[in-house]
Order: structure tokens, then sequence, then C-alpha cells
């Protein structure tokens, strides 16, 4: 997926304990369904493998339950 919806939070269906980042921005992961919380982590953009950057929580414990794309240009403007 390229261009993701950029600078919005984004609310996923369930916590998730690992995710795999295949769109072109950086994603940030965050603790709650707002985004109004300090990110857990940043999934960096697929760096055109086409397979994506994994990212998971090391204790297994479901943590994110939203995520936030990097604005792009065009996005944001």
């Amino acid at each position: 997926m390229t261009n993701p919806p950029s600078g919005r939070c984004i609310k996923l269906p369930y916590p998730v304990i690992r995710v795999t980042n295949a769109t072109n921005q950086k994603a940030h992961l965050f603790p709650d369904a707002q985004c109004n919380t300090t990110e857990i982590a940043v999934v960096a953009a697929d760096p055109g493998t086409g397979r994506g950057t994994a990212w998971g929580k090391p204790d297994g414990s479901p943590s994110a339950l939203a995520v936030k794309f990097d604005c792009d240009l065009v996005a944001c403007s």
C-alpha cells in the first residue's frame, strides 16, 4: 500500500502484538485508540522489498490499539 492516510489516528480492529508495515511511510503505534499517549513503537516504511517491515512486542502481550502514519507533503499541506 502506498500513501496511507497520513497525520490522523486510525483505530485498529483489535489489540495487536505483531504488525508489518508494508506502506511507504513510517507507522507510529499507540497503546490507546485515540493516539493521545506516547507512542510505543515506530515501524519503518517498507524498504522496497515488497514484504514490509515487521514489529513485535517482545513479551507477546497485545499493546497497539491505533496507528498514525507520518505526514507526506500531499496529505498534510
